[in-house]
């Protein structure tokens, strides 16, 4: 059974996340919403310029500073793995009654 302040450590991943994966194999095949979408997810800063896009995506990548950001639209999505890590934990300590032999 988690403590409770196992909590604080919930980290998001890229499937928690709706637009934190990429859709295509290439970085270049996706659009500026999509690559946007994708430094957003990361806590990076967003420019309209494709290339520059392109450039900071693959940057990320390779410094393996690939973290998705718990506050990631008001921290909506830390919040759901939250509740789904509290739940777990609570059907796990549920006690039921000791049903009598028949």
């Amino acid at each position: 059974m988690a403590s409770i302040n196992a909590y604080q450590y919930v980290t998001l991943k890229e499937k928690d996340v709706p637009g934190a994966q990429f859709i295509y194999p290439e970085v270049e095949n996706h659009s500026n919403v999509q690559l946007k979408r994708w430094l957003l997810c990361r806590g990076l800063t967003t420019t309209v310029n494709k290339s520059i896009l392109i450039e900071r995506v693959k940057d990320c990548i390779g410094s393996k500073r690939d973290v998705i950001n718990v506050g990631v639209d008001d921290g909506k999505w830390y919040d759901l793995n939250l509740q789904g890590v509290k739940d777990s934990e609570s059907l796990q300590s549920t006690s039921y009654p000791q049903v009598p032999p028949i």
